[in-house]
């Protein structure tokens, strides 16, 4: 009985300990993320409910982390439509779906806050299967969620806080909507009226009076002689840009109009179809001239491929204009400095492009204006970041960079010395080492010409073997 006296205070302690986090769970109240799934569940309405702390955290770029798993194992991907009353009207509403990965990131940002005082709840968009008319059922399971502030400071709320905040999806096959009833027989004639008499004349005169001679002065005053510029025959200066938002127009200032510098807004989708890209670039190639593609939201930029028309050298090149802005990357974050700034640029295009194309893409949601940035290929086999360019400065919250190449890169506030030395500007393949020139990467100028290298190793060897010889042939004669 003693015995019994003197554990009961463990045991308490104990039952109270495994009480305590399961009360703490019941209570929470912060459901940061909710789900409305129709009514097949083919679907969910993804709504963001912000608690005090985000709102007061003055956010305004936010990234949503979630993990795909397959339940039935026909790997089904996922497609995320924007409610435009919602996150779809914020400057940058998009989203990324790995499949290798099965990762669905969510990526939304703009110049205001997010999230204000009164916001209780927004609606993200709908998040759909993305496949064919099988049987499939996946869950969605949010993981993370990282957030950067008006004053740049970097938040997450982690997996823990997600963790009964997950979404099932599912589509059963023989579920297909009904056939659509079909349309009612059309009496022949369903109580139409004949055509009405066409009025008969209604009084026009059928000549209007016309006056003998309409005010006609005797002796008119002959027009003064119109002034002659002073170099007639020179045409005035055309605008410094042409806009335009179709390839009919852009074909034709690229062929026949006298503007140097062309802007081909392609809409916020960025989207250009494999015949009407052939066709610019084209028509671009060898030009003087520099054409810009401009993807746009509400009147701003989110990003541009500008390229120039002597530097055309592969104008066959489809390309995917589309690119996702991520505040976080596990690959690549791993390889960064310590409380550096990052933003993580994902190019749909993977790849080769037409030619040099300079890229301007907005980041004033992560960097400040004046701050100097690294930036860094990162290379999906060796799983290391290869140097591009540095001391780009971040301007109006936008930055500018060239690139040969697209494909993953990232843009820093510290410098990577494990990555190398950064090659000499004006030397480099700017987009990171799909090409062979490896030493151009690693800073080093290859000038294409080792004749004498290979000259002085041959000799060398030359006199090497000779005096091996003569030393044999001495040792011989004794």
């Amino acid at each position: 009985m003693k015995r019994l006296k003197r554990i009961l205070p463990v045991l308490l302690l104990v039952i109270f300990g495994y009480c305590l986090p399961v009360s703490a769970q019941d209570a929470k109240n912060d459901t940061f993320i909710q789900w409305k799934a129709d009514e097949k569940q083919e679907s969910a309405q993804l709504i963001f409910a912000p608690n005090k702390e985000l709102v007061n955290n003055a956010v305004t770029t936010m990234q949503i982390t979630m993990l795909v798993t397959d339940i039935t194992g026909d790997n089904p991907g996922v497609s995320v439509s924007f409610d435009q009353s919602g996150a779809g009207a914020y400057r940058i509403s998009d989203y990324r779906y790995n499949p290798q990965k099965k990762e669905l990131n969510i990526f939304l940002s703009d110049t205001k806050l997010l999230f204000d005082k009164d916001t209780k709840s927004c609606s993200i968009g709908t998040v759909s299967l993305d496949m064919d008319d099988s049987e499939c059922e996946i869950m969605i399971q949010p993981v993370s969620v990282k957030t950067v502030s008006q004053s740049h400071a970097v938040g997450e709320i982690q997996s823990g806080d997600l963790a009964d905040m997950a979404v099932n999806l599912k589509r059963v096959s023989g579920t297909d909507s009904p056939d659509e009833p079909g349309q009612p027989d059309h009496p022949d004639n369903p109580g139409g009226t004949d055509n009405p008499d066409v009025p008969g004349d209604s009084g026009q005169p059928d000549n209007p009076n016309i006056p003998d001679n309409p005010g006609q002065p005797d002796n008119p005053e002959q027009p003064g002689n119109p002034d002659v510029p002073e170099n007639p025959g020179t045409p005035g200066q055309p605008d410094a840009d042409a806009v335009y938002d179709n390839v009919k127009d852009v074909v034709k200032e690229l062929e026949e109009g006298q503007t140097a510098q062309i802007t081909y807004k392609i809409g916020k989708d960025a989207v250009l179809s494999d015949e009407d890209q052939k066709t610019v670039f084209q028509a671009l190639k060898g030009t003087d001239k520099s054409l810009t593609f401009a993807v746009e939201d509400d009147g701003g930029l989110l990003y541009s491929f500008t390229f120039r028309g002597d530097q055309i050298t592969n104008e066959n090149i489809v390309m995917d204009f589309r690119i996702t802005s991520l505040i976080s990357s596990p690959d690549i974050g791993k390889l960064l400095q310590k409380g550096a700034q990052n933003l993580f640029l994902e190019f749909s295009h993977s790849g080769k492009l037409p030619g040099p194309a300079e890229v301007k893409v907005y980041a004033g949601s992560v960097f400040a204006d004046g701050q100097k940035l690294y930036l860094y290929y990162y290379n999906p086999d060796k799983k290391a970041l290869e140097p591009v360019q540095k001391e780009i400065i971040v301007n109006g919250g936008y930055v500018v960079f060239e690139l040969t190449h697209c494909s993953s890169y990232v843009l820093t506030t510290k410098e990577v010395k494990e990555a190398g030395k950064f090659p000499v500007p004006g030397g480099q393949e700017a987009s990171g080492g799909t090409d062979g020139k490896k030493d151009l990467q690693k800073g080093n100028v290859a000038t294409g010409d080792n004749s004498p290298v290979v000259l002085y190793i041959v000799l060398l060897a030359i006199a090497a073997a000779a005096l091996i010889a003569t030393v044999i042939w001495r040792r011989i004669r004794k």
